[in-house]
């Protein structure tokens, strides 16, 4: 089932041969975006940064998720993230490295 209209509750009935069941459900925010701040990141050797999640609903309204995201690096000889979003080079290979950012179903490099 996909949520497209407003928020709210609504009852799903399902019918067949004489018997009748639902099931009630309600929508509170359907997620349509997840940003990551700051972005671009840019580094120095060994020195870190703190990366900001942000998830909102299609009316802009920020949206708690219960999971936290998880984070992952292309390159951690160049950077390395941890499970809170705090990005470290860890030598003095430079370069460029995509963080890959998940929240829920919503992903963002």
């Amino acid at each position: 089932m996909t949520s497209r209209g407003p928020l709210g509750t609504a009852r799903i009935t399902a019918a067949l041969g004489g018997l009748t069941n639902f099931v009630d459900i309600t929508i509170e925010q359907r997620i349509v975006g997840l940003g990551v701040t700051p972005n671009p990141l840019l580094l120095n050797t060994q020195l870190s940064a703190q990366l900001n999640v942000a998830v909102v609903d299609f009316e802009g309204n920020p949206v708690f998720l219960p999971s936290t995201a998880s984070f992952s690096s292309s390159q951690p000889s160049i950077a390395q993230v941890g499970p809170t979003g705090v990005v470290t080079s860890p030598g003095v290979v430079t370069g460029s490295a995509t963080i890959t950012v998940q929240a829920d179903t919503f992903v963002v490099l």
